[in-house]
């Protein structure tokens, strides 16, 4: 279809011409140390894994190298030691050939073994072939159009064969009437092999994502032969009954269609396994994020990066199928900002699941979009992990019960113990600071009188785009608002602030709006439910609310919130300033004279690099 300018669109592509150059553009908010394509649209991660032979991971993404707009989709490949210096390959490592993915390499998974299942220094990769298009939830679905494919190398990558047979499958099973059918997940399942009586310790499941139409969205579950892992073989759908899921705020929206749907069992402290989905979900009734604070010609996409714990059942008598279900437990939102399509693996040097999601373009418009000649990014590399809070009495300003992301069993002594999905960045990226500045500051946060408008402040010197800040707040009792803000001008005109209302369980981004001439740059709030909770101490009997632990990276235009690894909020910063003018902490004050919140830990490390970050020309 082709693409008529608007005549705002127009004044942007003006306004642009006359105040940048092509170098410049390309550069104005182009992240630093993000994972990122050389040019072009890029989106999902793919196939994440790690090859012990070389000592490097591997993470591809989905790539158009040929213009800046979704389409003809390659996979894009990056190769690094350490998940924090990454070699981009400046060329496709697969790209759409075949007649059975000449329309797009979509989205899929790695493992670290042969097709027979034998680890011999081959990675395979798991991919969606895509014959026909448009694909859509909403439309109706064509059969054939995704097939599950399958390609290798025994090079450490260096080079990819497709599998002579491929596709391996054709498509979703035929008694079904599907919302899609594509980004294949295949795993160990230990947990889903004892409750079915299997005790070889190499089974192996595979999950496609999708939906069934008018019912549920899911992801259909495969066994797949360990000795030769071409052979997939239908079990059914894991779940049901989740059309539109949503039981609160906290839970998030389950949607109609899922996509790239990840499983991981993870441990609690008793050996007890937690079973877990992160998945993609399409077709939200709500959007995750405040309506628009002006007029704006983007509109995000319906749709949310989910979580949701389950526990094993047997199917009813009366059903078709005698596949093993997934009944749900609860759920929660992986990221409560942009991120998108979130892709794991089992790390086995960190003994943690990595993740990684695709953090889009889709707060700017078009023009702007083109004009720098490349689209999205990854994220950094998040540990997704167990979180038990043992011993926990109350939540601030909110009944425990109604916080339903998290389960709550009780513990021996009357209190309650929470567990749910913890989300952290990965420790290793401290190797982006080598080089960078320490900023330190610490203070307790009162309201002086003469200051007549309820805030105090501390004020940290970062002077660049590319920055960590890790912030430890003890709140106190009468804090209205804490939070900080980061100046994008001299005069602090610009800003973006983040802050935390503990009365009304919300962790809130306000975004600064682009001084550009008809920009329509769409810069709404992003928000988050966050609460605190009170534990008891065992054997004191005394008891104690959490800190607000926040960790924030910022990279020229993305920003990562992470509370209390916990909650997530991932955002896009547009502005034109060329440099960071300082960040404020501050706290408001509900009552005269009292603390309103003390500081117990603040550092930022100013001018974040991964220096090792480079392009690697293939043929």
């Amino acid at each position: 279809m082709a693409h008529q300018c608007t005549n705002a669109e127009e004044l942007i592509e003006e306004d642009l011409s006359s105040s940048v150059t092509e170098g410049e553009a390309f550069r104005r908010w182009r992240p630093g140390y993000h994972l990122i394509a050389p040019w072009g649209w890029m989106n999902d991660p793919c196939a994440p894994v790690y090859d012990p032979k070389t000592r490097l991971y591997h993470v591809a993404f989905q790539w158009n190298p040929k213009q800046n707009d979704w389409g003809d989709i390659s996979w894009g490949g990056a190769t690094s030691p350490d998940l924090v210096s990454w070699t981009v390959s400046t060329s496709p490592v697969l790209v759409p050939t075949t007649p059975y993915d000449y329309r797009g390499v979509f989205t899929g998974c790695a493992r670290y073994t042969a097709l027979n299942g034998e680890e011999n220094g081959v990675i395979t990769y798991f991919y969606t072939s895509v014959s026909q298009l448009p694909i859509h939830f909403t439309l109706n679905y064509q059969r054939g159009c995704e097939t599950l494919s399958i390609a290798t190398s025994n090079n450490g990558g260096a080079s990819w064969d497709r599998y002579s047979r491929n596709p391996i499958l054709p498509g979703p099973p035929e008694d079904l009437v599907v919302t899609g059918w594509r980004d294949p997940f295949a795993t160990p399942w230990s947990s889903l092999s004892k409750f079915l009586g299997n005790d070889d310790p190499d089974a192996l499941y595979g999950f496609i994502s999708g939906g069934i139409h008018l019912q549920t969205p899911t992801t259909f579950l495969y066994s797949i032969n360990p000795k030769n892992i071409a052979e997939w073989t239908y079990m059914g759908p894991l779940m049901t009954g989740l059309l539109n899921k949503k039981i609160s705020k906290w839970s998030g929206d389950l949607g109609k269609n899922w996509e790239v749907t990840n499983m991981l069992s993870l441990q609690d402290s008793m050996g007890h396994s937690h079973e877990f989905l992160i998945i993609g979900s399409e077709g939200c009734l709500e959007p995750s994020y405040s309506l628009p604070q002006v007029p704006s010609s983007t509109i995000r996409t319906p749709r949310s990066q989910v979580w949701l714990s389950g526990t094993f059942s047997s199917p009813l008598p009366s059903s078709k199928t005698t596949s093993p279900k997934l009944e749900y437990q609860y759920s929660g939102v992986f990221d409560h900002g942009l991120l998108y399509a979130v892709n794991s693996f089992p790390d086995p040097i960190s003994n943690h699941h990595i993740a990684f999601g695709w953090i889009p373009e889709e707060d700017l418009p078009d023009p702007l979009r083109h004009n720098q000649k490349w689209s999205g990014c990854l994220s950094l590399p998040r540990q997704v992990f167990l979180s038990t809070i043992p011993h926990v009495v109350s939540a601030r300003a909110i009944l425990l019960e109604d916080i339903t992301c998290m389960d709550k069993k009780l513990d021996g002594d009357g209190t309650v113990r929470v567990t749910t999905l913890g989300i952290r960045p990965d420790p290793r990226l401290e190797g982006l600071r080598t080089a960078a500045r320490q900023v330190d500051s610490g203070a307790t946060l009162k309201k002086p009188m003469s200051l007549g408008l309820g805030l105090a402040a501390i004020e940290l010197d970062v002077l660049t785009l590319h920055w960590e800040l890790d912030c430890s707040i003890s709140v106190g009792e009468s804090c209205e608002r804490v939070g900080l803000s980061i100046f994008h001008s001299l005069d602090a005109e610009s800003e973006t602030t983040i802050s935390y209302s503990p009365q009304t369980s919300t962790l809130l981004i306000s975004r600064p709006s682009l001084d550009l001439l008809a920009s329509n740059v769409h810069f709404s709030q992003e928000s988050a439910p966050h609460a605190l909770l009170t534990s008891l101490d065992p054997v004191s009997k005394a008891t104690r609310e959490e800190r607000l632990d926040i960790k924030i990276f910022y990279d020229n235009s993305v920003l990562e919130v992470f509370a209390n690894e916990r909650t997530v909020i991932t955002t896009r910063l547009y502005t034109m300033a060329e440099r960071c003018f300082g960040i404020k902490i501050w706290a408001e004050d509900g009552s005269e004279g009292s603390e309103v919140a003390t500081i117990e830990r603040c550092v930022a490390w100013d001018g974040l690099s991964s220096h090792a970050s480079k392009l690697l020309a293939t043929t």
